[in-house]
């Protein structure tokens, strides 16, 4: 059952940005000079249906195709990893729009996968483009290269959208429908975002981080006959964290934006 919407703060200030990977933010100065900055911020509800695996929490077995059992899934919802049988909270897309007022746009957007996906993230920027198409009295104006696509790196919620054998090894093997279903979330996200342009003020900042580790993989060697080298220098990791932090200024203080949204959480399998 769908939760009731609620008001829901987003922490912008809480690593929006994928590190190294933003492409660059429109010049901002004070509200008070007169700048033309503008941004908007939406949450969109993007759980999929009870049957789909809980990404790597749900645990290989025979799933809904126990055939010595008489069980089978005529949807083919879950090859490989045990159905879930409720949801206990939902998975949400997050979408961040930054309008420089002089034709310039930006978007960032994150769900609840567990790793990006190049094609996911294209059709998004497909969809886009048809929007505009369809649309042309309100356009969103964002295309792949303004688009930026992060991930919460979930392990609980179901991941169909890749199509990377090695991801089948312990996820479930890819499902247009997910795929095509994820995609639609994340560019309604952007619509919505894009639809509810205020008046902003942003700030950005770079701090030393030693607390999480980024280089878990080290200076190894691989196991071949020949071995080579494995993933990467110490002296390679990144030590700083960039932060950016987006305030709506429409009201005349600045602020947190505050948009309806449904609860988000992990899967029940």
């Amino acid at each position: 059952m769908r939760a009731a919407p609620r008001t829901r703060v987003i922490p912008w200030l809480a690593a929006l940005v994928a590190i190294g990977v933003l492409p660059a933010l429109p010049a901002v100065s004070a509200p008070d000079a007169g700048t033309p900055l503008r941004a908007g911020a939406a949450v969109v509800d993007a759980t999929w249906h009870v049957g789909a695996s809980q990404g790597q929490y749900a645990g290989e077995g025979p799933g809904v195709h126990d055939f010595s059992e008489g069980t089978t899934d005529p949807h083919a919802h879950s090859t490989l990893s045990n159905p879930t049988n409720g949801i206990e909270s939902r998975d949400t897309v997050r979408a961040l729009v930054m309008d420089d007022g002089d034709g310039g746009r930006w978007a960032l957007v994150t769900n609840d996968l567990y790793i990006p996906q190049d094609l996911v993230n294209q059709r998004v920027a497909t969809l886009l483009a048809e929007h505009d198409v369809l649309h042309p009295e309100s356009p969103v104006g964002i295309t792949a290269d303004s688009l930026t696509i992060s991930v919460s790196h979930s392990h609980s919620s179901p991941f169909y959208s890749s199509t990377a054998w090695g991801a089948w090894l312990f996820q479930d093997v890819f499902d247009l429908r997910f795929f095509e279903f994820i995609a639609r979330r994340m560019a309604d996200a952007v619509i919505a975002a894009s639809a509810d342009l205020r008046p902003a003020r942003a700030a950005a900042a770079t701090v030393p981080i030693a607390i999480t580790k980024r280089n878990p993989e080290g200076p190894t060697v691989s196991e071949e006959e020949e071995p080579l080298p494995a993933g990467w220098m110490k002296d390679e990791t990144e030590g700083s964290l960039n932060l950016i932090r987006v305030d709506d200024v429409s009201g005349g203080t600045p602020a947190p934006w505050r948009t309806e949204s449904s609860s988000a959480g992990t899967r029940k399998g």
